[in-house]
């Protein structure tokens, strides 16, 4: 699976825009236009992926093992209730994907080097003025 910072992005932005300091992760699909009812698991792995890599490098926490995802026989997901929380890291990594002449930098960089390049892009963009 190829990362796609876009999607991550997408994300997080709905988890930080939740009313609540957590989202469930049915509602979170929805709201980001993951349809899990669909023919096609390629929503799905996409998701799953994502969900992981994000949690991977602790920018979402999830109230459920394995983010609420059991792999079936046939590879296809099965989805149980899960809430996810956004972290300190995952705010610190919106905050750089949000700045587009960050995420230009970062966006073709595995993930923890995204994260870490992009919080160190926006220091120095602070301390010399360009980042406001």
């Amino acid at each position: 699976m190829k990362i796609d910072h876009k999607y991550m992005k997408q994300i997080l932005e709905a988890l930080r825009d939740s009313e609540k300091s957590y989202m469930r992760s049915d509602v979170l699909m929805k709201q980001i236009g993951v349809d899990m009812k669909s023919e096609s698991d390629k929503d799905s792995e996409k998701f799953v992926g994502h969900i992981r890599l994000l949690g991977d490098e602790a920018c979402i926490e999830s109230s459920a093992p394995n983010y609420g995802f059991m792999q079936t026989r046939n590879d296809s997901w099965h989805f149980n209730s899960s809430r996810y929380r956004l972290t300190n890291r995952g705010y610190e990594f919106l905050d750089a994907l949000s700045k587009q002449s960050i995420f230009n930098k970062i966006k073709d960089l595995s993930l923890s080097v995204a994260i870490d390049a992009g919080k160190q892009l926006l220091i120095e963009g602070l301390k010399v003025g360009l980042v406001k």
